[in-house]
């Protein structure tokens, strides 16, 4: 699991915010695709929330139990891009550990700030829930949600651009 020791989270986050200090203006593509993803994630944020009041209560297997999820490269990379403090520790130490920031009333870290696959993890109630949605709504959905995976996608290309000097391929 990356970046699961104390030690190795913080350096993480050292050396991002050094790279984003180091290639300032060069970055700001990076900085703008994370605005626009920003924006793009809170319909999404919308519709999970309301989903998750109807199905999270009641349930026995509850995602942030079972589900083996962490932050990824471009999750960070939201982060720093934003300018947001990024939560204290990656979601576990070890494998076997539930994530670190379940509370009793779900989630403690606001919708932003998890892991994207949180934001579009539909368990078999939720999917059940989404395909109530009028077919209108289920494809604007769904078209937001392979925007955002695409926008992810060339965020991290254009840092790595930069950073680096070298284009990524698809």
């Amino acid at each position: 699991m990356p970046w699961a020791l104390a030690s190795e989270w913080r350096e993480v986050h050292r050396t991002l915010d050094y790279l984003f200090e180091r290639h300032g203006p060069a970055l700001d593509d990076v900085r703008n695709l994370a605005r626009q993803i920003e924006a793009g994630l809170q319909p999404l944020f919308e519709l999970f929330d309301r989903m998750a009041a109807v199905c999270c209560p009641g349930c026995r297997t509850v995602c942030c139990f079972v589900a083996r999820v962490e932050f990824d490269f471009k999750d960070l990379l939201l982060f720093h891009a934003l300018d947001l403090t990024p939560p204290p520790h990656q979601l576990r130490r070890l494998n076997d550990e539930h994530c670190r920031y379940l509370g009793p009333d779900g989630c403690a870290l606001p919708r932003l700030m998890r892991p994207f696959i949180c934001t579009w993890y539909y368990c078999a109630p939720m999917l059940k829930l989404f395909r109530e949605e009028p077919p209108r709504a289920q494809r604007f959905y769904t078209q937001r949600m392979t925007a955002m995976q695409e926008a992810r996608r060339r965020m991290e290309a254009e840092f790595i651009r930069v950073v680096t000097g070298q284009e990524v391929r698809a």
